[in-house]
């Protein structure tokens, strides 16, 4: 295949045998291989129907004169590059869908915006379901990203794609048909390109000054690690700036990113970064020379996507970022080191991308001032470090937020900007390392609490290679004690075995490394997590002394590909290293054996029949109905099943009596589904309280010496939708001296039933300078917190009329001061969904900067709740069900006939039952008002096609009334039948026909 494809690692090996199913590869990170995806649809880079997928009509950009008019702000801000184009988009109003001939769902569209020199997209809400597979394609070269999966869904509900050549990308979706009501999709923007960023696609006239240097060059030689730490990124869809990988002195390899504030991004944007490694040009070209000046061929394939703001501090200008994923060894990065020292530094290096090209580095010979920003005075407790002038190079804008290096390698500032440029010896300014070190004076305005964790005191750190010491996997698992012995881990095997091995890039010796085994998924366990290694030489490789292992469960979905990490720890000159590793488990490969050698299951729907006995046919199952037929379709995404065997239905709720708990198990397909016949028989206690659904079920069988148990719930009675609003006036003033920081709203609700956390809203007005200082959650009543608000809006103003709910259109990390209107929040609302509502809700405010107060007005929490309810019984409507013959044991018409002998209120009432079915009846117990009693002997037992009589007396004390009975009905083997019949009756008055005795 000429093109070339951008696949995620957790997807896709590369370069390892197919006997290797464990690749040592973060989860998000990305790598450009010219493989196919084994799971890409088919047909999906030809064959589409224009059609089909027509995209949406995008007004005509004018590349030149949006050129322009970015270069008037380049000097001020972060380099533009692109021009956002918003068009809420969703596949119910975007693209084609069809069924394929799997069953699966498929969804195809495109997007085109002419004349575009590049294309990004940015989704508002990115959610995909479990089995779903998302592919983009840049229709100019056949660049493919994906698949995307459920694996890359983020709590803040965002994705925002890498750079794609071109004017056009197409888009593809595979999901399972049962799984597309949970899809979440939404293309909030379109971002046009009209700088070139694509190799031979770049003009001179918007390239880098020819006077800078390739790292490639021999002057980046002593700097190669540094140069592996920096990397150029976009966000927001359209600006550029550069940043670098920064160490701290835990040295776990945690993913901080330092950057520049003034570039601009926030807590409302830093989901957007996409950081681009490696994007240089291949060969060193003279510094001066035309071919400096002109297109290089750096490439845009390696590429981390999101992050998390974690400090920033404008006096000394650096923002500190935590990309949401580790960073892909196969991209060599490196942590830089840093020196916080205040002191000046003589002949620093600069590290950057240059007008958003390809990188380049820059020297000076001279020692740098503390200065303030563009300010040639020196003052040393100033926030900068000015560059008099550079002597090999130069910085433009997309240099942006670059380290700058002493001669130690250690990086002492970030740059801000000034007037150097190709052809000048002016100045550059960088914010100081030592003035950012304190910063703010709390977390989220100072590096110290990010880069020395462990609060070392550190004045300097050095360095750290991902890949000084690292584990690497054995290329063989042992799955022979219980799995099928062919080496690879699937579903249903148990006891895999596999080792690790440690191998020391460093020139020190390795001491005391101990190996835990960790995993994430619940369906994957580990069995043996433990392993050492006493000693590794410089520049060499050791297996581990003791095997990991672990087993799947065979409700692990073919395809999964769960993760295993290995946290280690080691002993390098003296001091004790902590770091952690994550290996991506593939069970799947390209062989003849599918992947799933055992059936894996699940429930995929549950019907109830109440249309006969005392039902009321209303297909929910209610107190006191008998019998109700219960029909369960399992789905089968596993193995074929080739044998049928018994299921037994088991619950460990009483109020459910199984009048037929026993079916077989069908022949089920590989991913069919098929119903469970004969259905099972149940009847529902009388006194069934609401707060008791659902109720939790399982299907009990053996298959293939393998125990299965299915979880499935069954619910009791039908659904009905309320909404409850509580309103609080709070005007509590908070966040300044002799105020509370935190305020907590207490929201009473007194109301049963489960929430609709899509429909749920809160709703608040809050007066508050410098808003993005605070930090808003609602707490459920289990404790649950979702943070609505997270430091939005910059230096803008209050919250006013502010609605949080899942179903708004914009996230309110897109939203300016004062927010006005409804947003969706800083986290999803997911996290309540279906949580009981009675008990305290909790809205907290809390000021994180003790710099600006506010007063908390009001707040209306709206609960969208579910709960069941339940139908009232027909009257004359009951029916028991015998097991072995599937008639009704008694029917509706022949159940009771009941005479009074005579009609005065004092004789005997004469009580007639009739079995209509074969299987034998036992009455075990009358349970009688203390109006009526009996001398009959119990229990009473009545053959199939039998009567028998009940003789009841009125009490000495009984006077005339409706009174209320019960009978408990069984056949004689209680396992199988055991019912509460409640009935009423009439005493002292001359009855109608048919009106003695009535079933409630």
């Amino acid at each position: 295949m000429a093109s070339f494809m951008l696949v995620q690692q957790k997807r896709i090996l590369s370069g390892l045998g197919l006997a290797v199913l464990l690749a040592v590869a973060p989860l998000a990170a990305q790598v450009s291989t010219l493989e196919t995806p084994r799971s890409m649809p088919s047909g999906f880079l030809a064959g589409t129907e224009a059609a089909a997928v027509a995209p949406p009509l995008l007004a005509l950009q004018s590349n030149s004169n949006l050129l322009v008019e970015s270069q008037k702000q380049d000097t001020a801000g972060p380099l533009k590059f692109a021009e956002n184009i918003k068009i809420p988009l969703t596949p119910d109003n975007w693209g084609a869908w069809e069924t394929l001939a799997d069953g699966r769902r498929r969804w195809r569209a495109t997007l085109h915006s002419p004349g575009a020199e590049n294309l990004n997209l940015a989704f508002s809400r990115f959610a995909l379901p479990v089995g779903a597979e998302l592919y983009l394609s840049g229709i100019a070269d056949g660049q493919l990203l994906g698949p995307l999966t459920a694996l890359d869904n983020q709590p803040h509900g965002e994705y925002w794609t890498p750079l794609f050549q071109g004017d056009e990308v197409r888009l593809e979706l595979v999901l399972p048909a049962e799984e597309e009501p949970l899809l979440e999709l939404e293309l909030l923007q379109l971002s046009h390109g009209f700088r070139p960023m694509f190799d031979t696609e770049k003009g001179a006239a918007n390239k880098s000054g020819s006077c800078n240097v390739d790292v490639v060059c021999p002057e980046g030689n002593p700097w190669r690690d540094q140069i592996n730490a920096v990397g150029g990124y976009s966000f927001g869809g359209n600006l550029f700036c550069t940043g670098t990988l920064i160490n701290n002195t835990a040295l776990d390899n945690r993913p901080l990113f330092l950057t520049a504030f003034h570039c601009g991004v926030t807590t409302s944007n830093a989901a957007s970064i996409v950081v681009y490694w490696n994007y240089q040009n291949s060969t060193c070209r003279i510094p001066g020379s035309t071919a400096s000046g002109q297109a290089g061929n750096g490439s845009l394939t390696q590429f981390n996507v999101g992050s998390v703001l974690r400090a920033s501090y404008q006096p000394s200008d650096f923002t500190l970022l935590e990309l949401e994923e580790p960073v892909n060894p196969q991209f060599n990065p490196y942590f830089a080191g840093w020196d916080r020292r205040d002191q000046n530094h003589t002949a620093p290096t600069a590290i950057h991308h240059p007008d958003g090209d390809e990188k380049r580095i820059s020297f000076t010979s001279v020692t740098t001032q503390i200065t303030g920003y563009l300010s040639e005075t020196v003052n040393p407790s100033a926030t900068y470090l000015r560059i008099l002038d550079w002597d090999l190079g130069t910085t433009e804008p997309g240099s942006s937020g670059s380290a700058l290096f002493n001669t130690e390698r250690r990086i002492i500032g970030q740059l801000h900007g000034g007037f150097a440029a190709c052809g000048n010896d002016l100045s550059d300014w960088y914010g100081r390392i030592a003035s950012s070190w304190t910063g703010g004076g709390v977390d989220r305005q100072r590096l110290s609490t990010w880069l020395d964790p462990l609060n070392t005191g550190a004045l300097t750190l050095d360095g750290l290679a991902l890949a000084d010491v690292e584990l690497i996997p054995t290329a063989e698992f042992n799955d022979t004690a219980l799995g099928d012995g062919d080496g690879i881990p699937e579903p249903g095997e148990q006891a895999i075995t596999f080792n690790v091995v440690l191998q020391n890039s460093t020139s020190d010796v390795i001491d005391d490394v101990r190996m835990d085994l960790f995993v994430t998924d619940s369906r994957v366990e580990v069995v043996s997590g433990f392993s050492q290694i006493s000693r590794v030489e410089p520049g060499a490789t050791q297996i581990g002394l003791q095997p990991f292992s672990f087993s799947l469960s065979h409700l692990l979905p073919c395809g999964t590909r769960p993760s295993l990490e290995v946290q280690y720890s080691y002993t390098r000159n003296n001091q004790r290293v902590q770091r952690s590793q994550t290996f991506a488990l593939r069970n799947t490969e390209n062989t003849a054996e599918p992947c799933d050698v055992v059936p894996e299951f699940s429930v995929s729907s549950v019907r109830f029949t109440d249309n006969r006995g005392n039902g009321n046919n209303n297909a929910a199952m209610e107190p006191g109905e008998s019998p109700v037929t219960v029909t369960v379709e399992l789905s089968n995404i596993g193995g074929a099943v080739v044998s049928s065997v018994p299921v037994t239905l088991t619950t460990e709720f009483e109020g459910l009596n199984l009048l037929r708990s026993q079916t077989s198990l069908p022949l089920v397909a590989q991913g069919g589904k098929e119903l469970l016949t004969p259905a099972f028989v149940v009847s529902v206690s009388p006194d069934f309280l609401e707060e008791q659904s659902p109720i939790q079920a399982h299907l009990e069988f053996n298959y293939q010496q393998l125990p299965y148990s299915i979880p499935f719930n069954l619910f009791v009675g039908r659904t009905v939708t309320d909404t409850v609003t509580v309103t609080r006036v709070v005007n509590q003033a908070y966040g300044d001296a002799g105020f509370p920081q935190v305020v907590d709203v207490i929201l009473p609700v007194e109301e049963f039933g489960r929430v609709d956390s899509f429909s749920s809203s809160l709703t608040t007005n809050i007066t508050h300078t410098w808003v993005s200082d605070n930090t808003l959650s609602l707490i459920s009543p289990l404790g649950t917190e979702v943070i609505l608000f997270n430091g939005h809006g910059g230096s803008g103003d209050n919250l006013t009329g502010t609605t949080f709910i899942e179903s708004a259109n914009g996230s309110i990390t897109e939203g300016i001061a004062p927010f006005s209107g409804s947003y969706r929040p800083f986290e999803r609302m997911s996290k309540i969904q279906a949580q009981q509502a009675q008990g305290d809700w909790i809205f907290r405010v809390k000021d994180d900067v003790l710099q600006d107060s506010g007063t908390v007005g009001n707040v209306t929490l709206d609960l969208v709740l579910r709960r069941r309810i339940y139908d009232p019984l027909l009257s004359f409507e009951w029916a028991i069900l015998d097991p072995s013959t599937e008639e009704d044991v008694l029917e509706t018409g022949t159940i009771l006939n009941l005479g009074r002998i005579p009609l005065d209120g004092t004789s005997a009432f004469s009580l007639s039952i009739v079995n209509s079915g074969e299987a034998e009846l036992m009455i075990t117990d009358l349970r009688l008002p203390s109006q009526l009693t009996t001398t009959q002997q119990l229990p009473l037992f009545l053959n199939g096609e039998k009567s028998s009589s009940v003789v009841l007396l009125p009490a000495t004390e009984g006077t005339p009334g409706v009174y209320t009975g019960t009978l408990l009905l069984s056949t004689n083997d209680p396992e199988r039948l055991l019912v509460s019949v409640p009935v009423q009756f009439r005493l002292g008055d001359a009855p109608a026909p048919g009106d003695f005795w009535v079933f409630e």
